[in-house]
């Protein structure tokens, strides 16, 4: 609520060495950071910045330390409030001037990707705790929360090298998305709907944070049917379909937008029912039509993809409902720019 008041704002980058607390300052060079805020499941946040330091130096090993960037809000009168923004993993460090590196950074998520199977892994029974084991025995830095996890479960999986996709398809067959928040805590929980309780308003004027914004449409993401590939037990290939075959439909499959398939495969998909009712559903979500909005707005430092937000859009006071769907959020006093998304029936 200190966002739509006067307040001064400050930003910091700190160090975990070796496990430790997140308390040493990294020297960055003002203006340069900025950390890019995308949707679904996987890497959801990156950092790109300047510090000033030698490749060489501690801060900068991408072995033993980790980052934490942090945005701070001084009200008037009132102590510094630190809200972490990203805990990050180094992976490329280049040398651009003496004494200054350009690091990029990810959050988390980078661990489970490199922490790939050494052998075949086998998954049973519950998704959330399958997920939950996976994800923890990627690194002993991670930990999860569940807490809003969707329920489901499975017979048994078996999956080869890639950790990461095996979360990934896992999450996908109950509804859900995995990835690490701010904080740096793995969190389990249902994809993101419009529907969802709204999480902050952006308007204009006294008090408000927008500053201009401009709205459009995107199909690139709009199918009018679906392909569902499993597998049963006994090894055979099922296949689950479903078609936009009403006439009146601007999305009709055949009709004026064409034939736009979408195909998901997944070994948890093991009988004909499960593939027809997989298709069926994911059919209703993929006639959507987006939305977009792009808002550019004072910054928010606790806003995450996913969210649902109420946006001022025009002169009249109207507002709409939609979903935070990428955004970038600088390391020094600057707007930031917001993309969002929401159903165009």
């Amino acid at each position: 609520h200190y966002l739509g008041r006067s307040h001064g704002v400050s930003h910091r980058l700190v160090a975990s060495v070796n496990g430790s607390a997140f308390v040493v300052d990294v020297p960055y060079v003002y203006g340069s950071g900025s950390i890019s805020v995308d949707k679904g499941t996987g890497v959801a946040r990156s950092l790109t910045v300047q510090v000033k330091a030698e490749r060489d130096d501690v801060l900068v090993d991408p072995f033993t330390v980790e980052w934490q960037a942090q945005y701070g809000i001084t009200p008037q009168g009132l102590d510094t409030l630190w809200v972490p923004v990203g805990t990050f993993v180094l992976h490329r460090v280049e040398q651009v001037s003496r004494g200054v590196l350009q690091v990029q950074a990810k959050d988390r998520w980078l661990r489970v990707q490199s922490a790939r199977f050494e052998r075949a892994t086998a998954t049973s029974g519950d998704t959330v705790t399958a997920i939950t084991s996976l994800l923890e025995g990627a690194d002993s830095r991670i930990t999860v929360d569940a807490t809003d996890a969707p329920s489901g479960t499975h017979t048994s999986a078996i999956w080869e090298r890639d950790r990461d996709k095996a979360i990934q398809n896992l999450a996908a067959s109950i509804g859900a998305r995995v990835r690490f928040n701010p904080e740096g805590v793995a969190v389990i929980d249902p994809v993101p709907s419009v529907d969802d309780p709204v999480f902050f308003t952006v308007a204009r004027g006294r008090g408000g944070t927008k500053l201009a914004s401009r709205a459009g449409a995107d199909t690139a993401k709009t199918y009018n049917a679906v392909v569902v590939v499993g597998e049963t037990p006994g090894g055979d290939t099922i296949f689950g379909e479903a078609r936009d075959e009403d006439a009146s439909s601007r999305t009709l499959y055949g009709g004026g937008a064409g034939k736009r398939p979408r195909f998901y495969v997944t070994s948890l998909v093991t009988t004909q029912a499960q593939a027809d009712a997989a298709a069926a559903s994911l059919l209703t979500e993929s006639l959507r039509v987006n939305r977009t909005l792009t808002v550019d707005q004072l910054p928010h430092p606790g806003l995450d993809s996913g969210h649902v937000i109420d946006v001022e859009v025009d002169d009249s006071g109207t507002f709409e409902r939609h979903i935070v769907a990428a955004f970038e959020l600088p390391l020094f006093p600057a707007q930031m720019t917001v993309d969002m998304a929401s159903r165009m029936e």
